[in-house]
């Protein structure tokens, strides 16, 4: 719980009050992580209000990578909650994404993406290769 609190510190507390577009929760449910996929680290529920972090996440032993990947959920939530600013011609056209077959992104360039789990992200779905680069964009940042 520490964690989360010197993390999460930083932020407006408007993201923590009753009745905000969003509201990050101060405290965490892990629930039954059976049937969840081992190589999931966490995922954004479909209401967009939340997100879960998997086992993978908590054995993570170093903290800096539980704070990127915490940023880097966030971020979705963020995206999703704000009309899906990675799917604005503003953030297409600066980050350089392109429509292929009609559901698949391409980015011009990968190396302007900002790490190799974005790479990996946009093999493995390139349907949301510009919502991973923006989420991962914005953890970089932070």
């Amino acid at each position: 719980m520490e964690f989360f609190k010197r993390v999460l510190a930083p932020l407006p507390q408007s993201l923590f009050k009753k009745g905000s577009e969003f509201q990050v929760y101060n405290n965490y449910y892990p629930g039954d992580s059976s049937h969840v996929d081992h190589r999931l680290i966490a995922g954004v529920s479909n209401d967009h209000k939340s997100f879960t972090l998997f086992p993978k996440w908590l054995n993570m032993g170093d903290e800096y990578r539980k704070e990127y990947f915490l940023f880097h959920e966030l971020s979705h939530v963020i995206d999703l909650k704000k009309g899906s600013i990675s799917k604005q011609k503003e953030w297409l056209s600066f980050s350089g994404w392109e429509m292929h077959k009609y559901k698949e992104w391409k980015p011009k360039n990968k190396k302007n993406l900002p790490s190799l789990y974005v790479v990996d992200a946009i093999k493995a779905d390139p349907a949301n290769g510009p919502e991973e680069d923006f989420a991962d964009s914005i953890a970089a940042y932070r």
